[in-house]
């Protein structure tokens, strides 16, 4: 007896995707299998044998969520700002800010990426914050999706918008009551174009003052200083 999804795969999956991209409800399937081998498996599983079911199942789909570009975009928004117009700043001078935060361990380990950064306003920085999808997800209470990925999903999220070259940074923190180590956290740490420095924390879409010490969970903590920095 042949498989559900052989008459889907007969024609190549090559074939079937270029048939679904052509449909005006391409969007929404877009959002759940991005490559062609990945078709033959979710038809298995949902039991289409023809283009026709796939087509059906998506544009029924489509109509329930409404316009599809609307869904897309609040799965993956777009960036609400753009690197055009934003003021520069050189690596040996946000070096030098960096430095002059005041935080950094004194077994801090500094990395640059580029040579040059880009500096949106605060205002920028906290409705990009809030644009991020990085916070709609929760956090796995382990090490699966904590606090790195989180940041790494944002910083990630930067690059794909075309704002990757912003003053952005992976950062690890340690956080202390007195000379207690309450724990660690890691944030994207930003420089507004004063050369401000914000804490991200992507959990939550926020900014907070670089010397915010009460974040992941350390609730207790009055202190926090950078062990790993990587802009």
């Amino acid at each position: 007896m042949r498989r559900q999804a052989d008459a889907i795969q007969a024609p190549g999956h090559d074939n079937v995707a270029s048939a679904i991209r052509n449909d005006p409800s391409w969007a929404v399937f877009n959002l759940m299998w991005d490559q062609p081998a990945q078709i033959s498996p979710a038809c298995e599983a949902m039991g289409w044998t023809t283009l026709e079911e796939v087509l059906a199942w998506v544009q029924a789909t489509a109509a329930a969520i409404g316009d599809a570009r609307s869904f897309s975009m609040l799965v993956d928004p777009e960036a609400p700002h753009s690197l055009t117009g934003m003021k520069t700043i050189d690596w040996p001078k946000l070096h030098e800010a960096i430095h002059a935060t005041g935080l950094l361990a004194s077994d801090c380990m500094l990395h640059n990426s580029d040579a040059m950064y880009h500096l949106p306003t605060k205002a920028q920085w906290v409705e990009i914050a809030a644009a991020c999808p990085a916070k709609r997800h929760m956090h796995s209470r382990n090490d699966d999706l904590d606090c790195d990925d989180f940041t790494r999903m944002a910083l990630g999220w930067l690059s794909s918008k075309g704002l990757g070259n912003c003053a952005a940074a992976f950062t690890a923190t340690r956080h202390y009551l007195g000379t207690k180590l309450t724990g660690a956290d890691a944030v994207v740490l930003v420089w507004d174009d004063t050369l401000t420095p914000y804490q991200w924390e992507p959990q939550a879409g926020t900014l907070h003052p670089v010397t915010f010490a009460k974040l992941g969970g350390n609730f207790l903590a009055t202190r926090v200083e950078y062990a790993r920095i990587f802009a």
